[in-house]
């Protein structure tokens, strides 16, 4: 696990894992200055950042993204679904509220449009799970895991580490998440990314919102949800 570094930018964790040639970024976040006082801190140079995986285009994790881009050559790796909007800075999807009280925390936050991304011919845009990254020195796989949105991704390391963006989190307990994403485009979808993450041998999730945990807790709020729907 030595390779694998937590970047917290704001509320939104980012994270770098090393290749044979240098590092992959998880998510760009929202705030550039503080991932850049981060990567100063830890000697990482911009030129050795290689990839930029976007598990998905939401605000808190892409509106840095593009200064990130001006300081770096790093290939861009997002899923298709995320294509349009990488693009135009918008998404036309609706986002689904857990509950009530996630309703009203969303009055004080925001899910609204961020910059267009010029998407590069070298950029890897994922149709399909993919291993594309072991060429690069990364053991794991891309994993489409829609629910958040319907282009999220995660990067599943061979250890059983996954980095699974939006689609489970542990955070907002008093709003009770039991590891379920915020909004969702899908929740149904949301749970069976989880199925597919647990059958794929996920050992610990590294979520963007809240600590890391086991995948025990995550069967057991699987169990839990398909209890309430049978």
């Amino acid at each position: 696990m030595g390779f694998i570094i937590r970047i917290k930018s704001g509320i939104t964790n980012l994270y770098l894992i090393k290749g044979e040639d240098g590092y992959l970024l998880i998510d760009a976040g929202y705030k550039f200055k503080i991932l850049e006082k981060w990567l100063k801190t830890l000697n990482i140079g911009w030129d050795e950042i290689k990839f930029i995986l976007i598990t998905h285009h939401h605000l808190d994790h892409v509106l840095a993204l593009n200064s990130v881009r001006e300081h770096t050559n790093a290939t861009l790796v997002f899923h298709r679904k995320e294509l349009s909007a990488l693009k135009t800075g918008s998404s036309p999807r609706k986002l689904i509220p857990l509950n009530f009280r996630v309703c009203l925390l969303m009055l004080l936050s925001s899910f609204s449009k961020t910059k267009p991304v010029n998407i590069d011919e070298k950029d890897f845009i994922v149709n399909k799970d993919t291993d594309v990254l072991r060429d690069f020195g990364i053991p794991g796989k891309i994993l489409h895991t829609p629910g958040h949105t319907q282009g999220s991704i995660s990067l599943l390391l061979d250890d059983g580490s996954a980095f699974v963006g939006d689609v489970a989190m542990n955070y907002f307990r008093l709003l009770g998440l039991k590891k379920r994403p915020l909004v969702a485009e899908n929740y149904e979808a949301v749970f069976k990314s989880w199925e597919k993450l647990l059958s794929a041998g996920v050992k610990r999730i590294f979520p963007s919102h809240g600590e890391p945990f086991s995948a025990s807790e995550l069967e057991i709020a699987l169990q839990l949800f398909s209890k309430k729907e049978a």
